[in-house]
């Protein structure tokens, strides 16, 4: 019996072909897999933080934060809390849905029209990370969707809103809708000139994130 993503997979996997097919989806879907990436991917051994094999002190650190924004970052958010646990001072990630976490606080936005609702939960990320200093560690935690949920003031969301409804009609796509995005933005310049903060910033990218983060 199946116990992958695909809950009715022996329902579809009717023909040996479609079985082939179904298993190569759960195999992407399972390498893409938020909780299971930041448990393979990162370890916490005593003080000594490893990311991909790379060691970080986290000694040398007065503050760790988290911030994220994307549709899986409320997942990646649960899994690292598991990992780091009171060793978290703060932290704060938008993603479709709260999750219950003790250090990190949640916030639920909307995807793909930004509202109100990611600018509240964009307000907690902008002061989090402009109280910060290069005494500080700042894990950020990117996912699809973020180009949306990451949205700060009141400006951004109505513009972003009008930009959604109005962009594709015009026969553009998402990377050239994203640059605008961009250039409307407080927070999508993430390390912002304004925020005159040098950090050390370790960013966990999840699923295909748009391209408009890539090249920032």
């Amino acid at each position: 019996m199946n116990e992958g993503l695909i809950k009715n997979f022996e329902e579809l996997a009717i023909t040996p072909n479609r079985e082939i097919a179904l298993e190569i989806i759960q195999a992407g879907l399972n390498a893409i897999n938020t909780k299971k990436v930041i448990n393979t991917s990162i370890m916490l051994v005593e003080n000594i933080l490893f990311i991909k094999g790379k060691p970080f002190n986290l000694a040398k650190y007065k503050n760790i934060k988290i911030v994220g924004f994307g549709k899986s970052s409320a997942d990646a958010a649960i899994a690292l809390e598991k990992i780091l646990g009171s060793k978290i001072t703060s932290g704060a990630v938008v993603s479709l849905k709260k999750a219950d976490t003790k250090y990190i606080e949640t916030f639920e936005g909307t995807h793909p029209k930004p509202s109100l609702l990611n600018t509240i939960a964009g307000k907690k990320i902008y002061d989090l990370l402009s109280g910060s200093s290069e005494d500080d560690l700042v894990i950020v935690l990117i996912s699809g969707g973020g180009s949306a949920l990451l949205c700060y003031g009141e400006d951004e969301y109505k513009q972003g809103e009008k930009l959604y409804d109005s962009f594709f009609k015009s026969g553009k796509n998402i990377q050239e809708m994203n640059t605008i995005r961009k250039h409307i933005s407080v927070l999508k310049v993430v390390v912002s000139p304004s925020l005159h903060i040098r950090l050390l910033w370790l960013v966990l990218f999840f699923q295909i994130f748009q391209e408009m983060f890539l090249k920032m």
